[in-house]
């Protein structure tokens, strides 16, 4: 019969650019695969390549679950949560806008700056997939929105900037996360550091 994928999901991911990647030049993926013991699945090392340049690494290690997720049978209604603007997010549509605004009360309270993950709808490429749970893209699209709302509004990062990026990150699963669970992201927004025209920020992101 046909495997099924089902109960499978990725519990580890870490990413970091060695150098600038390009959106039109062809790019390798070498996968490395290692095997893992029963209870930690399996983990493949990933080197991505251009112009035969290694321009970014990468860890995935999948692990078994008997959790059982829902479907993404249902669409958030994105007027439910404040959105936050388009500029700040660095999106055209509306539809890939996938954080809400940040939690004002608590942040004047507490300096933390709190947004709701809403849920895309559901012929969203994000929601693309054989399993009940949210993919690891997910998460990456939803902690660089939040990175840059931070660094846009609370840390004075510039608009206008010409290109910003992640260049490094780390998202570790203790378990899988259903499409009916509502999530939240919190941030510390922090100063950052200014050299030039580059700034530095290495945020702690909790969901």
């Amino acid at each position: 019969g046909e495997t099924s994928y089902d109960n499978l999901f990725i519990s580890f991911f870490d990413i970091s650019y060695v150098k600038w990647s390009e959106k039109d030049i062809k790019t390798e993926l070498v996968l490395i695969k290692k095997d893992l013991d029963q209870y930690s699945g399996y983990q493949y090392q990933i080197n991505y390549k251009q112009d035969n340049e290694i321009t970014c690494k990468a860890a995935v290690r999948v692990s078994e679950t008997d959790q059982i997720g829902k479907s993404a049978d249902s669409t958030k209604d994105l007027s439910e949560d404040t959105l936050t603007s388009k500029e700040y997010v660095h999106k055209h549509k509306r539809e890939n806008i996938l954080i809400s605004d940040v939690n004002k009360d608590l942040f004047n309270k507490t300096g933390e700056a709190e947004m709701n993950l809403l849920k895309p709808p559901v012929e969203h490429i994000l929601n693309d997939g054989p399993v009940n749970f949210r993919n690891i893209l997910y998460f990456m699209e939803t902690s660089r929105q939040c990175m840059n709302l931070v660094s846009h509004k609370y840390s004075k990062f510039p608009l206008d900037i010409v290109s910003m990026t992640q260049l490094s990150v780390t998202i570790e699963h203790a378990r899988p996360v259903s499409y009916s669970e509502n999530i939240k992201m919190t941030v510390l927004p922090p100063e950052g550091d200014q050299v030039g025209n580059i700034y530095y920020f290495k945020p702690q992101l909790n969901i």
